[in-house]
């Protein structure tokens, strides 16, 4: 009767454990708004950025930023996508159950120089799912970003390749003001001090295209010492269309193109 009962128990628990080994992981039941993916740390100082954001129920916003190492030129590419792509990769996301990331243990390997790459997912729901490559991820991550990256080139064939900076007439003077890049209606303006004296600047930002000034700041100060500079960056409420443009710091001009 003992050995019996033991049989039972041990049944039991090997059906219970099975239960709960195969139970079906918590989705999340909510709409994608957006996800990215940040890489940087690395010892050359480089940083790659790619985003997709949800305009409306018809568009996204997909962004790609790229610098090879500290101080190299950023490459920016912009596309309107089928917002679908976001749907897609939400199947994606479902089907490695990429909610319960967050949830694992940190890597035990330690790369020196290397970089580290974040991913983050937000819903409509509010959640927000982070994780990074500094925890032990599993092999078939791999099969993950291959699947999304496949959905995402298919996106921009079909997408729309939007208007950014092809030129540009930086200030040749002892102060230098030139765009860093145009992103997600974001400038980004570099100051150069290359004269043998620290230098202060302040005044009035402007930005206008032809004759008609768009965006205006009414205080800013910089204070630069000899052969240094400042990077800085203004953010705009739309973006900006084909044409030709002028960012004045003052006296201090940089004229560029978007096309």
């Amino acid at each position: 009767m003992k050995k019996k009962m033991i049989i039972i128990i041990s049944i039991v628990l090997l059906i219970t454990g099975a239960i709960f080994m195969f139970k079906p992981k918590k989705k999340i039941d909510s709409k994608l708004l957006s996800t990215s993916t940040v890489s940087s740390g690395s010892m050359n100082g480089g940083r790659s950025e790619t985003s997709i954001k949800r305009i409306d129920d018809n568009k996204a916003l997909y962004s790609i930023y790229e610098q090879d190492f500290h101080s190299s030129p950023v490459v920016v590419k912009e596309y309107y996508i089928d917002a679908t792509t976001l749907d897609k990769i939400k199947e994606v996301f479902d089907k490695y159950d990429l909610q319960e990331y967050p949830k694992l243990k940190k890597s035990k390997i330690i790369v020196l120089d290397a970089a580290t790459t974040s991913y983050e997912y937000q819903f409509e729901n509010g959640d927000n799912i982070y994780f990074s490559s500094d925890l032990n991820l599993p092999s078939k991550f791999q099969n993950t970003k291959a699947e999304i990256k496949d959905i995402l080139n298919k996106a921009i064939e079909n997408g729309e390749k939007l208007p950014n900076i092809v030129s540009q007439n930086p200030s040749n003077n002892e102060i230098t003001l030139s765009i860093n890049y145009y992103y997600q209606n974001t400038i980004s303006y570099l100051i150069e001090n290359y004269s043998n004296h620290e230098i202060e600047i302040d005044g009035i930002i402007r930005l206008y295209k032809g004759d008609y000034l768009i965006y205006e700041e009414e205080s800013y100060s910089y204070n630069l010492n000899k052969n240094r500079d400042h990077l800085d960056f203004i953010k705009l409420e739309n973006r900006l269309d084909v044409g030709d443009y002028l960012l004045e710091l003052g006296d201090i001009k940089c004229s560029f193109t978007i096309n």
